[in-house]
Order: structure tokens, then C-alpha cells, then sequence
């Protein structure tokens, strides 16, 4: 069984969508995606409907957790503007 492993997106769809069509050319199984997939300046909204898409094992970084978690006042920038991108579908 080939498996891919992608991590740290941070809302970098261009490139997500790059190493998606070279996962393509490459035989994988199954894809795993270990997080940190939002938070950024770029593309948060666009790379969560993206991913919401995929049937790929997703699991949970620092960054998810603190979009999930942190209060308004303690999240920094990246996430404070992920967080304002977001809908109550993507937060489920």
C-alpha cells in the first residue's frame, strides 16, 4: 500500500492542488493529512472546502485546535484571519 502524507497547508491551495496532481501520477492508496491546513494568509475558506472534499484521513494540528479553541483576544494573526474566513460548516 503506497500512502501520501501532506502537513502544514496553511490555506495554500495553489500548492495543495500541485502536489495533489503529483499524488495522482504517483499510485497512492490513501492520503493522510496531519494539519495545520488553515491557518495562513492566503486561502483558508477555499483550502477547507478543498479538503472537505477529499476522502483522506485528516487529523488535527496546533493550528485546528487553536481555530477550534483559543478566544478571540489570544489568537494571532494567521488564525485570527482563517478564523474570521470560516463558516460554521468548515468548524464542524
Amino acid at each position: 500500500m503506497r500512502i501520501a502524507i501532506v502537513s502544514d497547508i496553511h490555506g495554500n491551495l495553489p500548492a495543495l492542488e500541485a502536489v495533489v496532481r503529483d499524488i495522482g501520477r504517483r499510485s497512492v492508496d490513501a492520503v493522510v493529512n496531519l494539519g495545520d491546513s488553515l491557518s495562513g494568509p492566503l486561502m483558508p475558506l477555499e483550502t477547507a472546502q478543498f479538503l472537505m472534499a477529499q476522502d483522506w484521513v485528516h487529523l488535527a494540528g496546533n493550528h485546528e485546535r487553536q481555530l477550534l479553541t483559543l478566544p478571540a483576544e489570544r489568537r494571532g494573526p494567521s488564525d485570527a484571519f482563517a478564523h474570521s474566513r470560516l463558516g460554521a460548516k468548515e468548524f464542524e
